[in-house]
């Protein structure tokens, strides 16, 4: 008999590591919105990759500084679309 994984295989688990000054922001928003840890950070994670490329590399700081705010207009005017059909299997 073959053994059984003990995780869903519709979900993966990641370990996070924060900062504490980032853990006790983490846990006032958390305490202020009456939900778990561990669903916010679900849900950022999913929303963060939904977004399209562009708004991903906004996110994580990835573009200089000089072409932020031309970016940032472009997002707002709405000319970025996710380009990618990747959905959940």
């Amino acid at each position: 008999m073959p053994k059984r994984s003990r995780f869903n295989k519709r979900r993966a688990v990641y370990r996070v590591q924060l900062t504490l000054a980032a853990k006790k922001r983490l846990t006032t928003v958390t305490d202020q919105l009456g939900v778990t840890q561990l669903s916010l950070m679900t849900r950022v994670a999913e929303w963060l990759a939904s977004q399209p490329d562009v708004v991903q590399g906004v996110v994580l700081g990835l573009y200089p500084e000089s072409l932020r705010k031309e970016i940032a207009r472009l997002i707002l005017k709405g000319d970025f679309q996710r380009t990618d059909s990747t959905d959940e299997a």
